[in-house]
């Protein structure tokens, strides 16, 4: 009884030792799959304790926090560390997911920045962590889970600058789906055109205009959108008050990753105010190449006498005016005038001027009386702010006699052989185009000797200020003659 009883303990003892061994394979087995398939993740995986200590690091998490959260005895806060979302300050260690985990709570999708040693610059990692527990339910560590979103950060981060960028623009950017729904419009859309973001999303551009396209217009600009043209146009259209404005535009079709345009941007500007300075420019550069027209070509032969004169307007076009006008009589009147201000209306004033001005002298019955005349002509046509000074001197060959009317126009000179003044061209009446019933006299003759000089000007020369803000003056333009 005794051996058998010491032959079936034998068989026990040797049945448990094999059993034992059967399990210790199987769990080895089951320790290999489950490294395995850590191995194989893409996401980083580390397993602490309950102090902190990491006991277990996956290659995805060599690689995403380098190697040194590797060893055994190394404690994530301590050779990890970690920054908050503004990657700039110390992520605290109990804010660590791992510390929530350790004390039993759950972390899902953290947003963390961690800065490795072995990186010229931290990478972002989106963590979850769970507690580990034991048999007795007692939490005996912690899990944590992650995966690199350092890309998908700075698209984020992109996208959002662009959005900044969009929302700041002065010009209006709104997009649509590809029915033809408008999903967003920034800030400067709301301005320009006078719809709120509210009264807008989800309906159609058709209602921004233009006006003046077609059903069929639209359908085709649409059909090439969604085949992805580009469509750039200039038109005229209305604000939601029914104030008209020029926009130009810009819309772009935007594809998916497959190639399918989804939605269509369009960046448009109002260029009213361009425009309209545009025309502007083109006026008045066809406005001074008719002044310059009207101007004389050449002086005018006369004998006895050099005739030379010349304008040179601050802007294209100008008030001043001057003219050779050849007498019934064999003489010559120079004529010499100022429109008030300064641009195309003083211009066309100018022209208008000069047409009175030389019908009137062709009836010539003394300047006294063409000027009278002349300012009854502009009373009628003037019903505005300007107004006209005018100098006329007329020179007769034979008897080398020089008469003048002025006006209201700046003072004419005569000049001797040594440069002095002989005679000052004052003025005879008052400005043309104001007053009412006015009447002009004419001076007193001047007889004109060889050697010298009759000077005649604008307040365009006398007016000129320097640097240190004085008048160029009278005096200096006569010592430059």
């Amino acid at each position: 009884g005794l051996v058998a009883l010491f032959l079936w303990g034998c068989l026990c003892g040797f049945l448990f030792l094999l059993g034992k061994r059967s399990r210790d394979r199987e769990t080895r087995s089951q320790a290999r799959f489950v490294r395995s398939v850590l191995e194989s993740l893409s996401e980083g995986v580390l397993v602490a304790d309950a102090d902190g200590r990491i006991q277990l690091a996956n290659d995805a998490a060599d690689r995403l926090l380098g190697a040194e959260a590797r060893p055994a005895n190394a404690a994530w806060s301590s050779t990890v560390g970690g920054d908050t979302s503004d990657a700039g300050t110390t992520f605290p260690v109990e804010r660590m997911p791992l510390s929530h985990a350790i004390q039993g709570r759950h972390v899902t999708d953290e947003d963390v920045f961690v800065q490795r040693s072995t990186a010229e610059s931290g990478i972002w990692l989106s963590v979850s962590a769970s507690p580990l527990r034991g048999e007795d339910e007692r939490v005996a560590g912690g899990v944590v889970v992650f995966r690199d979103i350092t890309e998908r950060k700075r698209s984020e981060a992109a996208i959002l600058r662009l959005s900044e960028a969009v929302e700041q623009s002065a010009d209006a950017v709104f997009m649509t789906d590809r029915r033809g729904r408008i999903e967003y419009v920034n800030a400067a859309f709301e301005k320009i055109t006078g719809w709120s973001r509210d009264e807008i999303l989800g309906r159609s551009p058709r209602l921004l205009g233009p006006e003046d396209y077609s059903e069929e217009e639209y359908r085709a600009i649409w059909r090439d959108l969604l085949r992805g043209r580009v469509f750039r146009t200039t038109d005229t259209t209305r604000r939601k008050d029914g104030q008209v404005y020029d926009v130009e535009q810009t819309i772009t079709p935007i594809r998916d990753a497959r190639g399918r345009v989804m939605h269509v941007v369009t960046v448009a500007r109002d260029v009213t105010e361009k425009r309209r300075l545009r025309e502007q420019e083109v006026e008045m550069e066809l406005a001074a190449q008719v002044q310059q027209a009207l101007f004389p070509q050449s002086p005018p032969q006369l004998v006895g006498f050099d005739i030379a004169g010349g304008v040179f307007p601050a802007a294209d076009t100008s008030g001043d005016y001057y003219d050779y006008i050849e007498m019934p009589d064999g003489g010559m009147t120079l004529a010499i005038g100022d429109v008030s201000g300064h641009g195309f209306g003083p211009a066309l004033l100018m022209a208008e001027t000069r047409a009175y001005l030389r019908s009137l002298l062709a009836g010539h019955d003394g300047l006294e009386d063409v000027l009278a005349r002349l300012n009854r002509s502009l009373l009628v046509d003037f019903r505005t702010d300007h107004f006209v000074t005018l100098l006329l001197a007329w020179i007769d060959p034979e008897s080398r006699a020089l008469v003048h009317a002025n006006a209201g126009h700046v003072p004419g000179y005569v000049l001797g052989p040594d440069g002095e003044v002989r005679a000052k061209l004052e003025a005879t009446g008052p400005i043309l185009g104001i007053f009412d019933d006015r009447t002009y006299a004419t001076g007193e003759p001047i007889s004109l000797q060889s050697g010298d000089v009759v000077v005649l000007l604008t307040d365009g020369v006398t007016e000129t200020r320097n640097g240190r803000d004085r008048f160029f003056g009278a005096e200096a333009a006569l010592a430059g003659a």
